[in-house]
């Protein structure tokens, strides 16, 4: 039976902009892997087939406006949620008790950084408990200041089983800005593998990417290197792109701001290593509101 296009469009735009007040401590919609109501509306399940993409984000203090471009990306996705310490609509979980203020602390190169690695892992723990690894093939997180595009995803994926304990990257570890994660990274050697004598073993597990990184290499899954004879499809990211490397990337990295600047979508980078795809799926930082519908507009 042929269906338009234009319907699923419609459903997904549906799907994250709902933004109703719900009884915060009640996740059974979610859990059962189930799609939310929109105010009068009931969305029928996606299907008897298992949703394959499962996307969340935290939002943490002063990051609701990105967050709330974020969730918008996530369209792509077949589900998502946002962790905080509060909720307001029926996509948000009220995970943390606290402020979410984050100690600095000083990494091993000298510099401060804030140690968020406590507050992830305890959404992966959340993640861990539920059944949405058991509904969900990919479970994707991404930072509040990532431009993140999922179109790419399912392509770059497809080659890979989702049983598997698996988590991937475009450089030399796991980057935060995005983080990938099979199903098999929750169920393969059981929902407890993830934190069992992992944090807070090594200098650099201040960063959630370095320890979700040993995490799942400790329990005997694998980090894939996408390969670097590839363009780069999965994370632009202005703290790890070597830069000399990239003389046209550089120019459009505020490295003052720290964030990107949109101009560099209008860059012909070419087929040939070093390039960049134009369907790379996460853009980081992209630390201000404008800036972020800036890169929005640009890629519709």
């Amino acid at each position: 039976m042929y269906v338009s296009w234009k319907y699923f469009v419609l459903v997904l735009v549906l799907a994250v902009s709902g933004h109703d007040v719900c009884d915060e401590t009640d996740h059974s919609y979610l859990l059962q892997g189930r799609t939310s109501s929109i105010g009068a509306l009931k969305l029928a399940p996606l299907s008897n087939q298992i949703p394959k993409i499962f996307c969340w984000v935290i939002e943490g203090p002063e990051t609701g406006p990105l967050v709330e471009l974020v969730t918008q990306q996530m369209a792509g996705c077949n589900d998502h949620l946002v962790f905080s310490n509060y909720s307001s609509r029926k996509k948000m979980v009220k995970l943390y008790t606290d402020d979410m203020i984050l100690d600095k602390v000083l990494a091993p190169n000298g510099h401060a950084w804030l140690n968020n690695t406590g507050m992830v892992a305890k959404a992966y723990e959340f993640l861990s408990n539920s059944e949405i690894p058991d509904n969900f093939d990919w479970l994707v997180k991404v930072d509040s200041d990532t431009f993140f595009r999922p179109g790419a995803l399912p392509g770059i994926l497809a080659d890979y089983d989702p049983n598997e304990a698996l988590t991937f990257t475009s450089y030399v570890h796991v980057e935060g800005a995005l983080e990938v994660a099979s199903r098999g990274v929750f169920r393969k050697y059981g929902p407890g593998a993830l934190f069992k004598d992992t944090l807070n073993v090594n200098e650099d597990s201040i960063f959630d990417d370095r320890w979700l990184d040993y995490a799942v290499k400790h329990m005997g899954g694998e980090v894939v290197q996408l390969p670097p004879t590839e363009c780069t499809s999965l994370v632009l990211n202005g703290y790890n792109v070597r830069f000399p490397a990239m003389p046209n990337l550089f120019k459009h990295y505020n490295g003052n701001d720290g964030t990107w600047r949109p101009e560099v979508w209008k860059e012909d980078f070419g087929t040939s290593p070093p390039c960049l795809r134009r369907d790379v799926v996460a853009i980081h930082p992209v630390k201000d509101v404008d800036t972020y519908r800036e890169f929005q507009r640009l890629t519709r």
